[in-house]
């Protein structure tokens, strides 16, 4: 995203604080976390939580992901009050979300939790007043158009092109401003790039749902 910005002519300085497979109640409590955001001056502050816990039962997500998300976005607003939360809203699964589906039924297929992923990224932005980068959206894009396309490097992480597109889609989200036509390609084919610039373009201001567009 920082080079994205940078071939744009913006000084974009970040910081990013990401341990693998960590869920939003550690994050809150990890002097690291505590220690970026209250350094302060942030414009934009992007919360994920682990990559399972969003697509899980509602009453779950209510009990478990809600409280931890309102603590960060409290704790962000302490020291960076004008700073846009950004929710990023992450892509499902290869296939799905499988053994959780035995309590959610709609964690079955890969569109199913997608859908689930979206829903609860869109409930928190606008239940604590964000935004939402929605990279699955234009992940579930791409599967559809171009089927043989891999964006993952396993069955959950995404490949250098999955990466860039989801790049790109922070790009739109943060700056308003489209990433197509970009110079900055990741090492990408520029014809691959090209595409995953206007895929990530369509998703941010031109979908249906009005959350991805605020």
């Amino acid at each position: 995203v920082q080079a994205l910005a940078s071939a744009a002519g913006i000084n974009m300085q970040t910081t990013m604080v990401a341990k693998g497979s960590a869920q939003l109640a550690q994050q809150v409590k990890d002097p690291k976390v505590q220690s970026a955001v209250q350094a302060g001056g942030w414009n934009w502050v992007v919360i994920q939580e682990q990559s399972e816990l969003p697509g899980l039962s509602d009453a779950f997500v209510l009990e478990r992901v809600v409280p931890p998300a309102q603590q960060l976005v409290q704790l962000i607003r302490a020291s960076s009050p004008s700073a846009t939360i950004v929710f990023y809203s992450t892509m499902a699964g290869k296939n799905g979300d499988t053994r959780n589906a035995a309590s959610v039924p709609e964690l079955a297929t890969y569109d199913g939790t997608q859908r689930r992923l979206n829903n609860t990224y869109i409930g928190l932005a606008q239940r604590f007043h964000g935004v939402v980068s929605p990279v699955g959206e234009a992940w579930a894009a791409v599967r559809h158009d171009r089927a043989t396309l891999n964006l993952y490097q396993d069955m959950v992480h995404p490949n250098p092109t999955g990466t860039y597109l989801a790049a790109c889609v922070f790009f739109g989200t943060l700056t308003r401003r489209s990433p197509v036509g970009t110079t900055f390609t990741a090492g990408l084919d520029p014809a691959l790039a090209r595409y995953m610039q206007a895929v990530a373009y369509q998703t941010v201001f031109e979908s249906s749902n009005w959350a991805f567009r605020q």
